[in-house]
């Protein structure tokens, strides 16, 4: 009966390793600070045990221990890596018995806190005044915050939507667009042509020369008549019976008119 109870303080005591299917499995950003634990099965087993020491095997190239402890330990990320091991192993006491190990795993991959580099799918646009255009960055990495500026807001101004910059031309000449996130950034060089301020373009052929003048930001017409105004994005300004539009800002429009079309800028 002695033997046998012997073998039995053994066998309960004998080295335990974690199964593959309990491997602990984290995603985390560099900087970002995380807590390792044993998996649920070798929590329950060494609650059980006495004199508990646990060492945790750290790569410091990528993982900086915060503070650890025989069940638990919080790590920092520093470097980028698809994937680092981490390895814990427990020295117990249980039965009498000390020297017995329990391991267990954690595999970490670490990934970018924000984009590492980004870029524009156009680094050279030419536009008339009046006209809108949208730029389209690109990144590596994972997603961030963007920043959209112009270097003259006279010429051509931006307004940012994400990845995407919209921006208007206002007058001649060259400015550039910039979009930045973190320490990354890339600009686009802008050319703007003058649009002749009084011209009238009519699209639809004519007979006649339609009475129409410009000045400034009013528009007006011979007689009162039926008249439908569009932006360039084939927006409505206006769309009513009058015999002159004001208060019009700069830029390119479209003026339906008796059945004809006109591209006009003020």
């Amino acid at each position: 009966m002695r033997n046998f109870l012997f073998s039995f303080i053994i066998a309960i005591t004998s080295t335990l390793s974690v199964n593959a299917d309990e491997i602990q499995r984290y995603t985390v950003k560099v900087g970002e600070v995380i807590k390792l634990q044993i998996p649920s099965t070798g929590r329950t087993l060494l609650n059980r045990a006495t004199s508990k020491r646990g060492d945790w095997s750290v790569n410091a190239l990528y993982l900086e221990v915060v503070s650890y402890s025989w069940d638990h330990c919080y790590v920092k990320a520093k470097k980028v890596t698809n994937a680092i091991s981490v390895q814990q192993t427990v020295t117990f006491n249980m039965n009498g018995h000390y020297g017995d190990k329990y391991y267990a795993a954690h595999s970490i991959k670490i990934v970018p806190n924000g984009p590492t580099s980004i870029s524009l799918r156009q680094n050279e646009v030419e536009l008339e005044t009046g006209e809108r255009h949208t730029l389209q960055a690109t990144i590596t990495g994972s997603s961030g915050t963007y920043r959209w500026t112009s270097s003259d807001n006279d010429i051509v101004s931006v307004m940012g939507d994400g990845l995407q910059g919209h921006i208007t031309a206002h007058s001649a000449g060259t400015a550039y667009i910039t979009v930045s996130t973190g320490t990354y950034s890339a600009t686009a060089k802008i050319t703007i042509t003058e649009w002749d301020t009084t011209s009238i373009e009519e699209i639809a052929d004519e007979e006649e020369e339609p009475t129409i003048s410009i000045g400034g930001d009013c528009i007006t017409l011979g007689c009162e008549t039926d008249i439908t105004i569009l932006d360039m994005s084939g927006k409505i300004i206006f769309h009513g019976v009058t015999d002159h539009i004001e208060g019009l800002e700069k830029g390119i429009y479209i003026l339906l008119l008796e059945g004809k079309s006109h591209k006009i800028s003020v």
